[in-house]
């Protein structure tokens, strides 16, 4: 929260709107991919970096095209919220949410991916 306040950006609390699901299911982290488990219950697009985008202006271009954001990364999350799109969180359990968004943390717009069930 004190990165938001300190660049004097506003929490949006936004909603899912739309039916153009961007899934971007890569992370930094090996433990932070988003399971085949998961992805194989879930409706959108998956983009992949290295296949469907290669550069930041690619995945700033996705990101800006779709409605609604699913990631378990930071750098794809706060470029939605930045791009002031919807989005949801899914994290490995036990993961720290100190990356999160004021927005997902306002509309519990977020799940471990043992406690997920839809988005």
């Amino acid at each position: 929260m004190p990165v938001y306040e300190a660049y004097g950006l506003p929490s949006l609390v936004l909603e899912r709107k739309g039916n153009k699901v961007l899934i971007l299911p890569d992370a930094r982290l090996t433990k932070r991919i988003i399971p085949s488990s998961i992805l194989d219950r879930m409706e959108g697009r998956v983009a992949r970096f290295g296949s469907d985008y290669t550069t930041f202006e690619q995945l700033i271009d996705l990101i800006q095209a779709s409605d609604y954001v699913v990631t378990s990364d930071s750098l794809p999350l706060h470029l939605a919220y930045l791009c002031r799109k919807p989005h949801f969180i899914l994290y490995p359990d036990g993961g720290k949410q100190d990356f999160f968004t004021p927005d997902a943390l306002a509309t519990g717009s977020f799940s471990t991916f043992s406690q997920f069930s839809h988005v």
